[in-house]
């Protein structure tokens, strides 16, 4: 009996640097998931960064190497900066040390990118982590049962159906609050899963509401105060207006809602720091690769999106790294950092958050500007 093709449609979010919105495009890939990233019978033995530059398909390039056997490959041709962008899991069979790229260890670099960087490890060590504070996601389904979030995630379904486990909602959500992952390490998560389809943002906006609902019945210190959605709503889009409604009333409710729009007319951007580099230097951050050539201003501010580690849907103990993040990643980044301000001052708006981590913004090698979370914190309290 023949297998049965799958259909799968995976919404890769991208942000681009034109009009503060957000491109979605709907990858479609047959066959099981497991096929999806990088082949390797389908490449040279011998690895090139040309070789894997050319694997460029979107699958190719979220997916990786990502429960690949690389074993029988040389990749000692990869350069660092190339391999970086690589993503990969536990699952993952590498050659001997020989055929890997001078200085390339996976096992350090994943262990590495679970790390939110710029010294974020010491203020949570001051007891800074969140605690106290009630943040939100709003995404695709994903494996709630987790360990990263064990006995620290609300989950709640949202709309008329549920679709598969998704990667995306997962890493935002242990970028945001994972207990390993995590910004805001030591904040309660709650988690509302959306629908993937293209009418995605009318069940965000049902979200919202849920959200507004259930702080009813949430005392005032227990209450959601902010909510992560990293996607956005084109303003020439059919939900636009009614969006902007619904964040009105989100407002007024006392509920802050992060969105791309928001943190892209503020100048947010987004990069990374090569595993290979101390992430906790500022110096060491660079403008993702993904915005080469795109002309982006160096008035913008960048968060960390790249290089991440997070929780993964094939248990509840996978992690993967991730090479590219994008915007996505550094959204939760910066929900966190809000929950991280309001445990040392309850009283700041976002606006004033915002307004701080401009105003702390440290200065990367390359010339360009990056927030400083040591500086902010210290700043407002």
């Amino acid at each position: 009996m023949k297998k049965k093709i799958l259909i799968i449609t995976i919404t890769i979010v991208i942000l681009l640097a034109i009009g503060g919105g957000i491109f979605v495009k709907n990858a479609m890939e047959e066959g099981d998931p497991k096929n999806w990233g990088i082949n390797p019978s389908k490449i040279s033995d011998i690895v090139t960064n040309r070789v894997l530059q050319k694997c460029n398909s979107d699958l190719e390039r979220i997916y990786g190497f990502q429960d690949k056997d690389m074993s029988k490959k040389d990749l000692s041709q990869v350069s660092l900066d190339v391999i970086s962008n690589i993503s990969f899991d536990k699952s993952t069979k590498w050659p001997e040390k020989s055929k890997l790229p001078q200085g390339y260890d996976p096992n350090k670099w994943f262990d590495a990118g679970k790390n939110p960087g710029l010294n974020l490890s010491k203020i949570h060590e001051k007891g800074v982590t969140g605690k106290g504070i009630s943040v939100a996601v709003i995404d695709k389904p994903i494996r709630s049962t987790h360990n990263e979030f064990k006995g620290k995630m609300n989950y709640y379904k949202v709309g008329d159906h549920q679709t598969s486990a998704h990667f995306h909602g997962l890493a935002c959500a242990s970028i945001l609050a994972g207990k390993t992952c995590g910004v805001a390490s030591g904040s309660k998560l709650y988690y509302f899963a959306t629908p993937d389809s293209k009418d995605r943002q009318e069940y965000y906006m049902e979200a919202i509401d849920k959200i507004i609902d259930v702080n009813k019945s949430l005392s005032k210190n227990e209450k959601i105060r902010i909510v992560s959605i990293s996607d956005g709503v084109s303003k020439r889009g059919k939900y636009f207006d009614k969006w902007q409604q619904t964040i009105k009333r989100a407002n007024f409710s006392g509920l802050t809602v992060v969105y791309s729009n928001l943190l892209y007319d503020r100048k947010f951007t987004w990069g990374g720091c090569n595993p290979s580099k101390d992430r906790n230097n500022p110096l060491n951050y660079e403008l993702s690769k993904y915005l080469n050539g795109r002309n982006i201003d160096k008035s913008n501010i960048i968060v960390p999106g790249d290089f991440r580690t997070t929780a993964g849907n094939s248990s509840d103990s996978t992690y993967v790294y991730w090479g590219e993040g994008g915007f996505s990643w550094a959204i939760p980044y910066v929900t966190g950092l809000a929950a991280l301000a309001w445990q040392v001052n309850p009283n700041l708006t976002f606006d004033q958050i915002l307004d701080k981590l401009i105003e702390t913004k440290a200065t990367t090698a390359e010339g360009r500007y990056i927030i400083n979370p040591e500086k902010f914190i210290n700043s407002i309290s």
